[in-house]
């Protein structure tokens, strides 16, 4: 080959080379916008319907504000607003991701107000009636809704979509922080915090293994989790088991913080519950268990309680019938499980109400109870029992009826009957004669 014609097979190849180079950029600088075009638009939808749920917010907040009793229309139906708050965080990270100057903006009014609003809500409207602490968060939280829609109008004058996020996210902030808003934050049903959870908890475990003066303890935390807080409390005796009304063992306590309630059960994978299983010496009869259970119940409570569902536990044991040559299964005796409820004279009291299983081993195998507040007075309902039943049909069989305190300190008429030969429980408030609920579930509590 000539050298000429190298030269021009060369300006041949130059020239493929950079149209496909040029193809390529172009068809990459496509993409490239395609995706970003992409990017904005859904961006842009996040954000519109965060600010579309607060109107919708704002429309099932009037529906409870708009009457002059405190009573939630009962056809209020809430729907759950958490799913637009969590799109626009997932879009405030990617925004702070992609832009160039590395944008950086606060977006905690996303988690201290919106993120609980679902669960605020739906607490609220759970028993129908709007406290005055209910009603100046649900006030406070509208006019914060339309402070935002406000300051969503005015952001749509920014040209980029990372500029209008900036903007919103961090102003919404600054409103928040507001006197008029800072309510908003702290308010919820569960705020208790770790130190004061490891004192509730503490304080019950004390008094559950303080009916024996033999027992010591160590309590110490273990870990937080997003709904609990997680304890360890274990017994130190100074005498044998045999001795001890409750076993030297190891326990897990958790704090629920969604519902303000404690549960305590065994470590089952520590040697000392081992120990205490395999040890043929520790065996407690039912009445010795009985006493045991009263003991725990008058600790936390400071009175006796009403044991109003005993139950016998039992466990199966492998014997052996030489004569017949085979395997029998033998039923032993496995300890109780009890629920108690408080009393204040003939009315019983939910917020006093306690759960528990004791095994034959004096092990506690299970313990449920609810923190609430049952210092409040309790004023005689306006509404008199024989009201209340003389709304029955006399096809409804009335088999009992009786006042109960419920958790929230108020008082209501449960009425028991039959009805088609079937069993209901009517419940109505004390106060009002309106019945609240209705359900096929029949609890005795005498």
């Amino acid at each position: 080959m000539k050298q000429e014609d190298k030269k021009v097979l060369k300006k041949i190849i130059s020239i493929l080379i950079i149209t496909v180079l040029i193809y390529s950029s172009v068809t990459w600088l496509k993409s490239i916008n395609s995706y970003k075009k992409k990017l904005d638009e859904m961006m842009n939808k996040d954000l519109r319907n965060f600010n579309w749920m607060l109107v919708d917010l704002n429309d099932d907040i009037a529906n409870m504000l708009i009457y002059n009793d405190k009573e939630i229309n009962k056809h209020n139906n809430f729907n759950s607003k958490t799913k637009e708050a969590v799109d626009l965080i997932l879009s405030n990270l990617t925004v702070q991701k992609i832009s160039i100057k590395r944008i950086n903006f606060d977006d905690n009014y996303l988690n201290n107000v919106y993120w609980n609003v679902d669960k605020n809500i739906k607490k609220i409207i759970e028993d129908n009636y709007i406290d005055d602490k209910e009603e100046s968060y649900l006030r406070t939280l509208y006019n914060y809704n339309i402070e935002l829609l406000k300051l969503y109008s005015e952001c749509s004058d920014e040209k980029k979509i990372t500029d209008i996020y900036s903007r919103f996210n961090n102003e919404a902030d600054e409103i928040l922080n507001t006197e008029e808003f800072n309510s908003l934050k702290t308010f919820g049903f569960k705020n208790v915090d770790l130190n004061q959870a490891k004192k509730i908890c503490e304080n019950i475990f004390k008094k559950i293994i303080s009916i024996d003066n033999k027992n010591q303890y160590i309590f110490k935390f273990k870990e937080q989790h997003d709904e609990y807080y997680e304890f360890e409390g274990d017994i130190v005796s100074k005498g044998s088991n045999k001795n001890n009304m409750l076993a030297d063992i190891n326990y897990e306590i958790s704090y629920n913080i969604e519902d303000d309630s404690i549960y305590i059960i065994p470590k089952y994978s520590s040697e000392k519950y081992d120990n205490v299983i395999n040890d043929t010496k520790i065996n407690l009869s039912k009445e010795g268990i009985d006493k045991i259970a009263k003991k725990i119940v008058r600790n936390i409570y400071g009175e006796d309680m009403v044991d109003y569902d005993a139950e016998l536990l039992s466990y199966t044991v492998d014997k052996i019938d030489k004569e017949k040559s085979k395997i029998l299964e033998e039923e032993k005796f496995g300890g109780v499980s009890y629920k108690f409820i408080g009393m204040q004279g003939d009315i019983y009291d939910k917020r006093k109400e306690v759960d528990f299983e004791i095994n034959e081993k004096g092990i506690i195998k299970s313990f449920n109870m609810s923190i609430t507040d049952y210092s409040g007075k309790i004023i005689i309902p306006k509404i008199n029992e024989e009201k209340i039943l003389s709304k029955f049909d006399k096809d409804f069989i009335i088999k009992n009826s009786f006042l109960v305190i419920n958790t929230d300190g108020k008082l209501e008429y449960k009425v028991l009957g039959e009805y088609n030969k079937s069993m209901y429980t009517v419940v109505f408030d004390a106060e009002t004669g309106k019945q609240k609920d209705f359900y096929n579930e029949v609890i005795e509590y005498n």
